[in-house]
């Protein structure tokens, strides 16, 4: 089995289990020299579900998740899908893995989102439910409060979407056609929500001034019906609605946002799940101009957007960097496991470059790729991932 030399998080119990004699902390010195793979796939087992030899819990199936800092460390939260349970690991500055718990939330819990002071919010789908956790950094979280959810949620998302200096919650529905936003009142008090039409489904919705207005609007793909729209926040919690894509256009699983031309406008990227390509929607005071970023074999299943401008792509088994260029789109790959898919960027280790969490929600847990990304993933050859 041949290792990438990318930085990878390695649980113990799971290399003594693989007979590896593999070190815990790789050496971050020393960028790997990018070079040329046909198939960056063969780093990741071929048993069922394709896990990852770095996979936090691999045997599990995370539909979403979050990091955060606390006490000078980070954590990580995920929702165990078929487990019906929340996991949480604690990341040190050198890179060591701590798993505080794996407690138990109801059936099928699909996403966690940070809120303030340590404390997350869970989606737990199968209930109906939304749960309040406050997470600690020696021991297992404890549970402050749930409350019912006006669908079964698919995704929360945390901000401040009104300015008033309180996180409210967005929701989005495992199947419906509507997105919810929930004000927040202080103290995990949430209003009635206000609801947002959508088309079918909604799963994976963001935030971003995307006219540069100074508020945060709320972005997200419409995956059923292949459109793509942004409510424009006009304060006071009124909204317009603005369409960046109309349907009928392939199927946007999710759309990221981030400025990816440089140009101090955030940009829409969408993963289209069954086209050779993702779609980027170039935010221009023109209007929305549409570049593609090609997909080595059949598509992508998620998005993200680091700080600088890099767009991360998941595709099975594999990741794919992309940074826009002179010469059109670059791109460089990382490995991965079955269905990396959500993917978020956070700097866990705290050395000042964002790294990789990918919640593997086909089955292959939760896998770390340390920063700097561009530099530690190798060259792509177009090839299909297995």
């Amino acid at each position: 089995m041949r290792h990438l030399r990318s930085a990878f998080v390695l649980l113990p119990l799971l290399l003594a289990a693989c007979g590896e004699n593999l070190p815990v902390k790789p050496d971050a010195q020393a960028a790997p020299k990018a070079a040329a793979v046909q198939n960056p796939a063969a780093a990741v087992s071929k048993e069922r579900y394709y896990t990852h030899p770095g996979a936090l819990s691999p045997k599990s199936n995370p539909w979403g998740g979050t990091s955060l800092r606390l006490g000078g460390v980070s954590l990580i939260a995920a929702a165990m899908h078929s487990d019906d349970t929340m996991a949480v690991w604690r990341i040190d500055r050198d890179r060591s893995v701590t798993e505080l718990a794996q407690v138990g939330v109801g059936y099928h819990p699909d996403h966690v989102a940070a809120l303030q002071g340590g404390k997350v919010a869970i989606a737990v789908e199968g209930t109906n439910k939304l749960q309040i956790w406050q997470l600690d950094t020696e021991k297992a979280p404890v549970k402050l409060k749930e409350f019912n959810t006006p669908f079964p949620t698919r995704t929360v998302v945390s901000a401040d979407v009104d300015g008033d200096g309180k996180l409210d919650l967005l929701l989005a529905p495992y199947a419906g056609e509507r997105v919810a936003v929930l004000w927040g009142k202080g103290k995990d008090v949430f209003s009635e929500p206000l609801m947002l039409q959508a088309a079918p489904t909604p799963w994976y919705p963001t935030v971003a001034d995307w006219d540069g207005d100074g508020r945060l609007d709320i972005l997200w793909s419409d995956w059923d019906k292949g459109s793509a729209r942004v409510y424009l926040n006009r304060g006071k919690r009124k909204f317009e609605r603005v369409m960046l894509q109309e349907e009928g256009k392939g199927t946007p699983r999710q759309m990221a946002v981030g400025d990816v031309d440089g140009d101090g406008r955030p940009d829409g990227v969408l993963a289209m799940s069954t086209l050779p390509f993702a779609r980027v929607l170039l935010n221009r005071p023109e209007g929305v101009v549409v570049e593609e970023i090609p997909a080595p074999s059949w598509g992508y299943d998620a998005a993200a957007v680091a700080k600088d401008g890099l767009v991360v792509l998941g595709e099975e088994l594999r990741v794919i960097l992309a940074r826009r260029g002179a010469n059109g789109w670059e791109r460089r790959v990382l490995s991965a496991g079955a269905m990396p898919s959500p993917l978020m960027l956070d700097d866990v280790d705290a050395d000042g470059h964002e790294d990789l969490i990918i919640f593997h929600s086909g089955r292959g847990g939760v896998l770390i790729h340390y920063g700097p990304l561009w530099d530690n993933a190798q060259t792509l050859v177009d090839a299909p991932a297995r």
